[in-house]
């Protein structure tokens, strides 16, 4: 079926996931669901919307990440729609720069630290349109 064919291009076998968090923020492009931490099965981590597969919102989280979570004390005061929440990353010894220690606190949508220095990918969606695309996704990942 063609529902199917879809799910396997977006999000292959081997990156089913399970939710480790409660809610980090609303989704930025369904703005109906929420965004969880979850862990894939090959072992990595990322931020990925409730709404899956109606949306496909989701950050996946460079393999230098040990563990993450949400820090529910602290808020991003920069990112729409609130609250969002900044989430608790602890990284793998000997992967990270010198200057950075070995746990981060900050948004993963707009900390210049985890964006720029650790080179974090940016939150992303693909739809039913641009999921065929060779890349996975395209345009600015915004839909419409």
């Amino acid at each position: 079926n063609n529902r199917a064919v879809l799910d396997r291009l977006v999000l292959p076998p081997d990156e089913e996931e399970s939710v480790l968090s409660e809610a980090v923020r609303t989704c930025p492009f369904c703005k109906q669901a929420e965004l969880v931490v979850k862990r894939k099965r090959s072992g990595g981590f990322m931020l990925s919307c409730l709404g899956y597969p109606e949306c496909r919102c989701v950050q996946f989280f460079p393999d230098i990440v040990a563990n993450v979570k949400p820090d529910s004390s602290q808020m991003c005061d920069t990112c729409e729609p609130q609250p969002v929440r900044k989430l608790l990353f602890t990284f793998k010894s000997g992967c990270i720069p010198p200057y950075v220690s070995l746990e981060h606190t900050g948004c993963s949508t707009c900390d210049n630290l985890l964006l720029v220095d650790l080179h974090f990918p940016r939150i992303k969606t693909t739809t039913a349109t641009n999921a065929n695309h060779p890349s996975g996704g395209g345009g600015d990942g915004r839909r419409g």
